[in-house]
Parts: C-alpha cells; structure tokens; sequence
C-alpha cells in the first residue's frame, strides 16, 4: 500500500514538474518578445543599461560588488530555507518515513576582495543541507542525511554580450562536499568547476560545468582511504544548468542536471517557487525528481514535494 501511494506522488509530482515548465515557458517568451519591442527604446540608451543594471544589483554576485571593500562580511550564499513538510517518496530505508524536514543554510564571505585593480574577488562559501525525520519517534527522530559544501571561489564581475543576454559573472571555484558519516554511508567528492551567470532583464540564467578530482581507488569498501563513489559522475554528470525568472516578489527557478550519455542518461530535474506571504517573509515550493539530491541518494532515483518557508532567496 506504501508503495503504491509513494508511485502516485511521484507520477503527481512529476505532472507538476511539466504543469511548472509550461508555464514558465510563455512568460519567458512574452519576457523576450518585450524586450525585443523595447529594444529600439531602452537597448541603445543610459535608461535601459541602468534598468538592466539594478535589476543585476538584485544577483548576489553584484550584491558582493557593493560590499567588496568589507573583507569577511558576510552574506548568503545559496537559497536558506526550511520545509516543515517534505514528502519523500522513496527512503530505501523502511525505518525511515516519507515525511521529513529538509533545511539549508548557506553563507559566504569576502576573503580578498578587488583582486584585480577594480574588480575580481575571492570569497569562501559554506552549504549545509540536512534531512531531518523529525516526526519519526520509533527511531528517535534522527537527521537521516547531512551534506556539507565547502567553496573557494574566484569571481570577476563582467558585462558582455553573450546570444542576447549579458555575461555578469564568472566563478572558477573549488568545492569539497561530504556527508560526514563513515563507512560504507561514507559520500564525498572534490571538483573543480566554471560557473556563468547569464541575464537579460528579470530572466537569469547559471551554467556551471566541472571536473571531479581524481582520488585512489578502494582496495576495500570497508577501508577509510580512497573513493567512495566512484560512479557519482555517472549519475551527476558535469554540467547544470539553472533558469531563474523574477518577477515582483515572485521569482521561480528550473534547474537541470544530466551527464549527456545516452547508454546510461541519468539526470535531475528540479523547480523552485517562492512567493511573499507578510513582510519580508516567503513561501517557497519545491519539487525535485531524479538522481543526486543528497549525496547518499546519488545513485538512486528519488522524486519529492516541499512546502515551506524561504528566508533568502537564489537572488
């Protein structure tokens, strides 16, 4: 009976997935056919770069622009939220219940800001996302899974034209995530990676593609030293691309993740939609299907629905 609930939430999910991108689609496009009415008015004008301007401000890169002077302040990194209510379809584990809490915080600091006469910085960023079986009293209520993400990351501010939208940022960072737990629950991998942030008005997008760094392989899964996972790239690939699209104190995020194979495909594709509720606070929705949620699920398919509260957003 379990399970047959469970595959009804994922094929729910999923059309909820589909139902998100369609409707997402015709806003981006309407966004488009604006712009390319406004061209004539705005795109050769001071009013319309500055318009495309504070509209950037909102980024967290240009965010970091105005406190560049400031080392080691403070500000977010990632999305920080909490969703009191997260059903999970597939726990693998029958201890463990479909209902759980997922949270993420996430910060970074100036580290050495203008690197590069007026321009350039390097930060450091840290992401924890955890899986809380808060009502699960049989087995005390346990954290069932913590990711942790430290980053280095190198960043320059730019402003080119990339097919018709503006290159606002580059990152070359370095990442190191784990789940902390030791084996054979032990997860983690070190990449070094590229990341573009892309805009045009209100429309953002994120490429990020990376390189894992190598590491022995395990004569012993039982021993300490060596990979862990050494399949983890089959299953995340070496790419993600992420959609934002904002509008008032709406914004709605698709982010795609695949390896690109087409012997073994494996992916993920995730939605993101957050809305004001009072003052400055957000609901936020979140759907998620596919591989790489959480590290020890990287090799298997897990779909989930979210609701709860955002206190920062992507942007």
């Amino acid at each position: 009976m379990t399970g047959s609930i469970a595959q009804h939430v994922t094929w729910v999910c999923r059309g909820l997935l589909c139902w998100l991108m369609c409707l997402a689609v015709p806003a981006w496009g309407d966004q488009a056919i604006q712009e390319s009415e406004d061209a004539g008015e705005l795109g050769s004008t001071d009013a319309g770069y500055a318009l495309i301007d504070t509209l950037a401000l909102e980024t967290k890169f240009l965010n970091a622009l105005t406190n560049r002077k400031r080392a080691f302040s403070m500000s977010p990194h990632r999305a920080n939220y909490i969703l009191p209510l997260s059903y999970y379809a597939n726990p693998g584990d029958p201890n463990y219940n479909h209902v759980e809490i997922k949270f993420q915080f996430s910060f970074m600091t100036m580290l050495w800001p203008q690197i590069f006469r007026d321009n350039g910085y390097l930060s450091f960023a840290y992401t924890n996302q955890s899986y809380w079986q808060a009502y699960n009293q049989r087995i005390s209520s346990p954290f069932r899974e913590t990711n942790h993400e430290p980053e280095i990351m190198l960043t320059w501010l730019t402003d080119f034209p990339v097919w018709g939208l503006r290159n606002r940022a580059l990152t070359l960072g370095l990442a190191h995530q784990s789940n902390g737990e030791t084996v054979p629950n032990s997860r983690s991998w070190n990449r070094v990676y590229l990341d573009f942030i892309l805009q045009r008005k209100n429309v953002y997008l994120d490429f990020q593609t990376w390189l894992r760094i190598p590491e022995e392989r395990k004569t012993d899964p039982m021993q300490a030293e060596g990979d862990d996972n050494p399949d983890i790239e089959t299953y995340l690939g070496h790419l993600q691309l992420s959609a934002y699209y904002k509008w008032q104190r709406r914004s709605l995020r698709l982010k795609w993740r695949n390896n690109l194979r087409f012997d073994r495909n494996k992916g993920a594709l995730q939605v993101d939609y957050n809305f004001p509720l009072q003052g400055k606070l957000q609901g936020y929705v979140q759907l998620f299907t596919g591989y790489g949620e959480s590290l020890i699920d990287y090799n298997r398919a897990t779909t989930r629905i979210g609701l709860g509260i955002m206190l920062t957003s992507w942007l």
